[in-house]
């Protein structure tokens, strides 16, 4: 098998138009070649290399990354980069963890106001 038709079953797998079997044997042909395992680590190279962010941009975020509903408005690459740098930056993480416990202990020490139903009813 070359790698075109290996492309090609897999494309005609997700079109339902071979079988599960020729398509783990593409997919083995891919696991077995050499040239995938070098494709992949430049592909992972720069993905590292465009998706890097310092500490200065990382630090701005946090405030946003910490509130649960900016972070889901959050650009999905922005959030990956975030996390990405968090995982691989000690200084960063520990500021995201202190952060973190200081906006939780902020919201245990907020007075939830307790609202009391009448006993009764005033008269009409």
């Amino acid at each position: 098998m070359d790698e075109q038709t290996a492309l090609d079953l897999i494309e005609q797998y997700f079109a339902n138009e071979v079988t599960e079997a020729d398509y783990h044997s593409a997919l083995d042909y891919f696991i077995g070649n050499p040239q995938t395992q070098a494709r992949l680590s430049l592909l992972y190279q720069t993905i590292l290399t465009t998706s890097l962010i310092n500490c200065e941009e990382c630090q701005a975020e946090l405030p946003a990354f910490l509130d649960p509903i900016t972070r889901r408005a959050m650009n999905r690459i922005e959030h990956d980069r975030l996390l990405l740098h968090l995982t691989e930056c000690e200084e960063c993480a520990e500021e995201y963890l202190e952060l973190r416990s200081f906006s939780t202990s902020q919201l245990e020490e907020i007075p939830v106001p307790r609202f009391k139903l009448p006993t009764s009813r005033p008269e009409l």
